[in-house]
């Protein structure tokens, strides 16, 4: 005979069941206080919990009142992992009761609590100097002081390199001589510079160009490595412009990099300004409320050709310094451990110490070096994006009593783009391009002949 069970069958049903319902209720209040005397679970309360373990912050805040992303304090910084680490505590308090739908709660409480404007994260405004996060502690941007780092600095943001004024490398300066132009090199270190700044209100665009196996990619990646992957963006010049998610990346970072941008034309370039600008900008992830935010990262590209743009003027161009890369190295020039040379810790602390220097040079200035070789790089391309556009601005005026004949204006168009290396558009491109000026099409004598011409402009004077 097999036994089954050696205990007496229960008369009450209901009795056992509210026995054991108590016990699990014993049972949970013993595991903390976020249970109510019913059993129920109580978010809040776990939320205050997790939150006296340490220093959180969510920012920013989105349109439903609570952080978007929650950071934790951890060696001289908060890091993004902090949800991450935030729900595995609130999972382990939970034990066998532990539910997504618990945690998800949770977590969305301890946002709300810790919730910090992003206005207030990475700002040192109230110190007496602007301040970097480094490896070895908080550096004073214009003392060079390192302070000791705390939580109450609501820093996001720590370099990956420490900071040591002596430190130089020879690698690095022979990599930046080989495969810059002289006159540019300065630039490039003041532009790297301003990622150190924390703010884009010299709004200037770092765009490397030249042929394949230039450098240009190597020199991006090691700026890159001095930024750190974690304070990086890798946004699309394309995308930026055209994926309304893809924005959202930008939010807590300093850099963003493309190093092999696609020459496919810009279809609108409007938000790229605003984020070059630093303006306030909305942004959404999938399944996530909307939030605000003010772009910090500036922009590196490089590309063999760059994109066309629809904006015509020079507010897109002005914000760009286009570095040509001139030589390639292929075959046996090519060294292909570059890379890890350019970024030993060593070498890092050499890149930031450049990167300092450009910074301190170009408050000085106020303005960025000036460098013949980036002039011609915007005008060629300034001329290359609207030759149409270029030829009006460089040769017609408006004079409201003038006429043009129609024939001298394609032949000085024909001439121009046959001196600039052109292929001439069609002229109907240049005579839309006279009407939204202005131009008025009208008829012109010619001893006794009448002739099509173009009047209210006049040739500029060379």
């Amino acid at each position: 005979m097999v036994i089954i069970s050696n205990q007496e069958p229960s008369d009450n049903p209901e009795k056992a069941k509210s026995t054991n319902k108590r016990t699990e209720i014993t049972a949970k209040q013993e595991q903390g206080g976020w249970w109510s005397g019913t059993g129920c679970f109580l978010p809040a309360e776990l939320a205050d919990v997790i939150r006296e373990e340490g220093h959180w912050l969510a920012t920013p805040i989105n349109q439903e009142g609570y952080g978007d992303r929650l950071f934790y304090y951890e060696d001289g910084a908060y890091r993004r992992s902090g949800e991450a680490l935030a729900r595995k505590l609130a999972d382990k308090k939970l034990g066998r009761w532990s539910k997504p739908e618990y945690i998800d709660a949770t977590i969305k409480l301890l946002k709300q609590r810790v919730g910090t404007e992003e206005e207030k994260v990475d700002n040192y405004d109230g110190y007496e100097e602007s301040l970097l996060n480094v490896k070895n502690g908080m550096l004073g941007l214009k003392t060079r002081t390192l302070y000791e780092p705390g939580a109450e600095y609501l820093s996001t943001i720590q370099l990956p390199v420490v900071y040591d004024p002596k430190a130089r490398s020879a690698v690095v300066e022979s990599f930046i001589r080989q495969v810059m132009n002289p006159d540019a090199i300065n630039i490039f270190w003041e532009i790297a510079g301003t990622i150190l700044s924390g703010h884009t209100k010299h709004e200037k665009v770092a765009f490397l160009t030249g042929p394949r196996a230039s450098g240009k990619s190597t020199a991006i990646k090691m700026i890159e490595a001095m930024v750190g992957k974690e304070n990086t963006s890798a946004v699309s010049l394309h995308d930026l412009t055209s994926n309304r998610f893809r924005l959202a990346e930008l939010q807590g970072k300093i850099l963003n990099v493309c190093p092999d941008l696609g020459n496919q034309p810009l279809v609108d370039v409007g938000i790229f300004k605003i984020v070059v600008s630093g303006d306030t900008v909305t942004a959404e992830r999938k399944h996530c409320p909307p939030f605000k935010f003010r772009p910090k990262a500036i922009q590196w590209y490089s590309a063999n050709e760059l994109p066309e743009s629809p904006d015509k003027g020079t507010s897109f161009t002005e914000r760009l310094a286009i570095l040509r890369f001139p030589h390639s190295f292929l075959g046996q020039k090519r060294d292909k451990h570059l890379i890890e040379k350019l970024t030993t810790p060593e070498a890092l602390s050499a890149i930031l110490n450049h990167a300092l220097e450009g910074l301190k040079r170009l408050e000085k200035q106020v303005d960025f070096t000036q460098a013949k070789s980036i002039r011609e790089e915007t005008e060629k391309y300034r001329v290359q994006n609207d030759p149409v556009f270029a030829f009006i601005d460089d040769a017609i005026g408006m004079q409201e009593d003038n006429t043009i004949f129609r024939s001298e204006i394609a032949e000085r168009f024909a001439l121009w783009c046959k001196e600039s290396g052109l292929r001439m558009p069609p002229l109907r491109k240049l005579y839309d391009g006279l009407r939204e000026m202005g131009a008025k099409e009208c008829k012109k004598s010619w001893g006794k002949s009448q002739h099509r011409a173009w009047g209210g402009i006049c040739w500029k004077s060379r």
